[in-house]
């Protein structure tokens, strides 16, 4: 189980990357193209000098701070605590959030209307911090009215006023939603996945439970024949020689049942096996397509379908990221068809199961003088093509 998940958190890290995260605060600033090119028209003095500083050093902090709070989400995501953070991360946050709106103040002052749009990159910017959302919403409405207030000591019209105020509402509340969602998604990716594992501990108990079941009472019996035989071989030999015969025939007997039981587990019948294989993607999240008309196949035939389908829609939600899969079979009077095919990441299955699970499918079909092939889709998605003669001749 330990395996299972740090290869649950190896499959989810690259979807918690800094540099991803951070293109939500970085798509901000090409609109600050249109005041650079003003300031730097601007005939040099020391208030242009002071301007240009300014300006730089908000986009330096904007930066920074974005660039802090994405590596801190990541953290966070990566831990699978995406709504706890530590006392000396917040404490951090809060003093570069702190600078950066101290910098849009100053850029305000200095700029006037035109430094007045810093308040909405300063919106942005707070959603970089993970915290409840009625939190969130009350930062943005603190933030509306610094800006109000600092906006009094400049001269700047209604207008401006009333279009700064809307776009800083909408630019926190829009990339709080892209954080938020992100969230989300990946606390959904990793709760469908935990449902997956919970489906094969299911699995695995139940085989447990029969297996007890099967062998419980015929080991009893062989342990107290064998204790009581090796009482009677000084004082009773014929009686001692029966229990031992009694215990031959246990054994063999309780060996019979677990290969008749084990046989049941590994060459279960088709029909039973799609059904558990529609159950395991649902739980996984994929959607299911299974097309099997009602037909009669021969027992080795059935066994080899039933270990493909296995394989496959375990390597299906183990590997592929995928949202659909089906399953078709079909046949005449000569051939069995069976195909697996999903809309998932394709070529990534090939070279994580290359060698493994699709080598040892190949050669289980060759047995039976079969044909298997897989690979990528030309789209997306990947394949396994599986046909075998019903009349064939073992090799």
């Amino acid at each position: 189980m330990d395996k299972l998940d740090t290869s649950l958190k190896n499959e989810l890290l690259p979807a918690s990357s800094p540099l991803l995260l951070w293109g939500l605060w970085l798509m901000w600033l090409p609109f600050l193209i249109p005041v650079s090119v003003i300031l730097l028209q601007k005939p040099h003095s020391f208030n242009s000098d002071l301007q240009i500083f300014t300006m730089l050093l908000f986009v330096f902090l904007y930066g920074l701070t974005t660039w802090r709070g994405s590596v801190q989400l990541t953290k966070t995501l990566r831990s699978f605590n995406s709504l706890q953070i530590s006392k000396n991360a917040l404490r951090n946050q809060i003093i570069f959030l702190g600078l950066l709106i101290g910098c849009a103040i100053a850029v305000t002052l200095t700029q006037g209307a035109m430094g007045a749009g810093s308040f909405i990159f300063t919106s942005a910017a707070l959603s970089s911090r993970v915290r409840p959302l009625r939190a969130a919403l009350i930062e943005i409405g603190a933030l509306l009215l610094l800006s109000f207030i600092t906006e009094l000591f400049i001269p700047i019209s209604g207008v401006d006023i009333a279009q700064n105020f809307f776009l800083i509402a909408v630019v926190g509340i829009t990339t709080m939603s892209f954080i938020r969602t992100i969230i989300i998604n990946y606390e959904l990716r990793i709760a469908r996945r935990e449902i997956v594992h919970l489906v094969v501990a299911e699995e695995r108990l139940r085989f447990a439970r029969d297996l007890h079941d099967l062998l419980g009472h015929t080991l009893s019996l062989i342990t107290l024949k064998s204790e009581l035989a090796k009482q009677l071989i000084s004082e009773d030999p014929q009686q001692a020689q029966q229990e031992i015969v009694d215990i031959e025939k246990s054994a063999r007997a309780a060996l019979i049942e677990v290969r008749e039981t084990v046989s049941g587990y590994r060459q279960s019948s088709l029909s039973n096996e799609l059904q558990g294989t529609a159950s395991l993607l649902h739980a996984a999240g994929i959607q299911c397509s299974i097309i099997n008309p009602a037909a009669i196949l021969p027992a080795s035939v059935e066994n080899v379908l039933t270990w493909v389908v296995r394989e496959g829609t375990t390597n299906v939600v183990r590997h592929s990221k995928a949202k659909q899969c089906a399953i078709t079979i079909s046949n005449n009077t000569e051939h069995v068809h069976l195909t697996i095919s999903d809309d998932g990441v394709g070529t990534a299955l090939t070279n994580l199961q290359s060698g493994y699970g699709l080598h040892g499918m190949k050669e289980r079909v060759a047995a039976l003088n079969g044909q298997c092939e897989y690979g990528s889709l030309p789209r997306r998605g990947f394949q396994i093509s599986v046909q075998i003669p019903l009349l064939h001749k073992a090799s």
